[in-house]
């Protein structure tokens, strides 16, 4: 799945589409933008963070409120003080939130707020759905 990144005019027009880790494809537009912006503020400047979030997640979370619904837990190396971006991605037509692992489903940023390490794992969160692997250390080369 090809990702795409571009605003057009009006209210409701896609801001991005981009693949989870498990290449369904994620949509933030406009008004969800807004809406975010409007009751967390401190995500101003930090869609790019968001976008990142959903593209990479550093782990992801079963809702407790939606069966429909996961939280992505990312980095926000941005703002010292509130370093992980939680966002909530709503998936559409799924009998089960389990079939997002298989991919091809299509998504919606709820909403997205940034939060200090402390508070991680309050709100409406339940289970680990995701962790994404720890990176591969290369190994050194040897000089001759």
């Amino acid at each position: 799945m090809e990702a795409t990144d571009y605003v057009t005019g009006g209210t409701g027009a896609a801001l991005f589409r981009v693949p989870d880790p498990f290449q369904n494809m994620i949509e933030l537009d406009r008004e969800s933008w807004e809406h975010i912006l409007e009751g967390h503020p401190d995500m101003r400047g930090l869609r790019r963070a968001l976008e990142n979030t959903v593209r990479n997640p550093g782990a992801v979370y079963l809702s407790t409120k939606s069966d429909e619904a996961l939280l992505f837990h990312g980095y926000n190396l941005l703002a010292p003080d509130q370093r992980i971006i939680r966002v909530v991605i709503t998936y559409e037509s799924i009998a089960d939130i389990e079939d997002v692992r298989q991919g091809g489903y299509s998504g919606i940023v709820n909403t997205a707020l940034p939060m200090r390490p402390s508070n991680e794992m309050s709100g409406n969160i339940g289970g680990e759905f995701y962790r994404r692997p720890p990176a591969q250390k290369r190994k050194a080369r040897r000089r001759r």
